[in-house]
């Protein structure tokens, strides 16, 4: 409650002074939050977060040299894009918005001062002051400040799902580019199979040994081939382009890791990690924070049928009397009495209930896809490694016997050789598709998956390298 002055003249000054002590009060909070809140974003993100807004610290600035002094791994990709890239920054200057959100929620209404000068025809002034305060806002103080706290949880939770979704996009890019360029070099190899099978058809053809339909058939493969590799490279130009710009980098100065990561020994199991995604997911927790502001909007909703009540000090003075005494202002309810307000509520806390509850179905699914998806990819990469691409060694060896002793020609050593490499260039497809499918997942989940149990790799994490062939002519 506040009071009410009529004068400013010097007697008056001790209720400006109240006047002015209440606006302080008021506007006092505590102290910057904003270190806790982004320790508590790092945790459910798994990366350092800085916001600095356009121009990074200087301890910022040294971080991110040394990321881009080595190649870039998947984590020091997304260390750097979160550091540096003016998305995520953006994003960041969320959590500013949401604590000034909640900070303004968290204030008392303010007082009013009402003024009204007369002059007489003698000359004379008449002074009245009237200093009033909202009770009923007084009042709901406790109820509306709850409402803020909710809110601004609920945007944090937000924020980080909007992290999280920025993250799955930068390691996507980054598997999918180191996917590109190891099938690089094995796109090269089938292009020099193919080209030595073409010259020596154009050889043979000229020697007469085969006719022009053979030769046709290895020029056009030979073409192919060629085109195959040129849509290659455009593709990891485009994809190199597009981490560039989630990295926050302009210039080509920058490389990443060679090689995809091998498969980790274990990955979690599929109840853990259904577990992992309705406890930790951000969206989920933004969606019960709903239900939490439904029932803080719902209990203010009841009190809605209260009239608005203003109370205060009136000073009054005429001549040379001055009079002194409260002052009330009350809302007459005789149209609005809250019959809205109290049916909005309830039905926007039960959609938000409801809505709780669809959330979670949809994790789940969400989850068991990307489960399903990253188990297969992790069964058909072993299953190239372990099996088809042994298999195709040995087929390799043996036919380069069979040839040695001529008892195979060199097309099919070539073709033996050339599907050889088609396996292993489907063995790293199918290890990026593992380690996006598992991005994917961590999205689902709501942050980096538990380790599972280590278990030791079956033999070797990657193939070994192809062996030369040796398609000398008989």
């Amino acid at each position: 409650m506040t009071a009410t002055c009529r004068s400013i003249s010097p007697s008056k000054r001790g209720l400006f002074c109240i006047l002015l002590n209440g606006l302080l009060l008021g506007g006092c909070a505590s102290g910057s939050q904003q270190g806790e809140a982004l320790h508590t974003l790092s945790a459910q993100t798994g990366v350092r977060l800085e916001n600095y807004g356009e121009h990074p610290p200087q301890g910022v600035a040294d971080t991110l040299r040394i990321l881009q002094e080595k190649p870039l791994t998947a984590e020091a990709a997304v260390q750097l894009a979160v550091l540096n890239s003016p998305r995520f920054q953006s994003l960041l200057q969320e959590l500013g918005i949401a604590r000034a959100d909640r900070r303004q929620g968290r204030l008392l209404p303010n007082p009013t001062l009402d003024l009204a000068i007369r002059r007489e025809g003698s000359g004379e002034q008449d002074y009245e002051y009237a200093l009033m305060e909202d009770l009923k806002g007084v009042l709901l103080y406790p109820l509306q400040r709850g409402l803020a706290n909710a809110q601004y949880t609920q945007a944090r939770a937000h924020l980080a799902g909007d992290l999280l979704a920025g993250i799955e996009e930068v390691k996507m890019h980054y598997f999918t580019l180191q996917g590109l360029l190891q099938t690089r070099s094995l796109m090269q190899s089938i292009l020099q199979t193919t080209e030595a099978g073409a010259t020596l058809a154009a050889r043979q053809r000229q020697a007469g040994n085969i006719n022009a339909l053979e030769e046709t058939m290895h020029q056009a493969a030979l073409q192919e081939t060629r085109l195959g590799v040129d849509q290659l490279e455009a593709e990891i130009q485009v994809t190199r382009h597009t981490l560039g710009q989630l990295l926050g980098l302009s210039g080509d100065d920058w490389q990443i890791a060679e090689g995809l990561p091998p498969l980790p020994g274990a990955d979690p199991s599929l109840p853990e990690v259904e577990q992992t995604a309705l406890s930790q997911r951000p969206d989920l927790e933004a969606a019960r924070q709903a239900v939490q502001i439904a029932g803080q909007s719902l209990r203010l909703a009841r009190f809605s049928i209260l009239p608005s009540l203003r109370a205060g000090v009136n000073v009054k003075r005429e001549e040379e009397r001055r009079t002194l005494g409260p002052a009330l202002e009350l809302e007459i309810p005789l149209f609005d009495q809250g019959q809205a307000t109290r049916p909005r509520a309830r039905a926007q806390q039960a959609r938000s209930r409801l809505q709780v509850r669809a959330l979670e179905e949809e994790t789940r699914a969400q989850v068991r896809a990307h489960f399903t998806r990253m188990s297969l990819a992790r069964r058909t990469t072993q299953h190239y490694r372990d099996t088809l691409i042994p298999l195709r060694a040995q087929a390799v060896e043996e036919a380069q016997k069979h040839y040695n002793y001529m008892l195979l020609g060199v097309y099919q050593l070539l073709q033996v050789r050339h599907e050889e490499v088609a396996a292993r260039k489907q063995y790293f497809s199918a290890l990026a598709d593992y380690w996006i499918a598992r991005a994917q997942l961590e999205r689902a989940v709501g942050g980096p998956l538990s380790p599972g149990e280590e278990r030791p790799p079956v033999e070797e994490q990657e193939p070994p390298p192809p062996a030369p062939l040796h398609p000398h002519h008989h």
